[in-house]
């Protein structure tokens, strides 16, 4: 068992693992420590340029029509749904 793992302990395995050991870690450093957890840790003035000039707004489109409160029509999805589920497994429409 012993003599396993020394055939694979080499000097460039151990190098290797500590350096990823600390390249995790100081990357972890960083993170806590350089992280931005609020706006106010941004100078107001790099804020307003990520926000842009407030300026005028484009023009705006058709607006969309008010939903009927009208009971569902005939061809509204549910029934065409429902029609077409009575056709494909062989169910006579009813005629409405």
């Amino acid at each position: 068992m012993l003599q396993g793992l020394r055939s694979r302990l080499t000097y460039a395995n151990v190098v290797a693992t500590l350096a990823l050991v600390f390249a995790m870690s100081g990357g972890a450093f960083a993170a806590s420590h350089y992280l931005l957890s609020s706006t106010k840790q941004i100078s107001p003035s790099v804020l307003a340029q990520l926000h842009g000039a407030r300026g005028k707004t484009g023009t705006q489109g058709v607006p969309k029509p008010a939903p009927s409160r009208a009971t569902p029509s005939a061809a509204s999805p549910v029934a065409l749904y429902s029609e077409a589920m009575k056709s494909s497994i062989g169910i006579a429409a009813s005629v409405s």
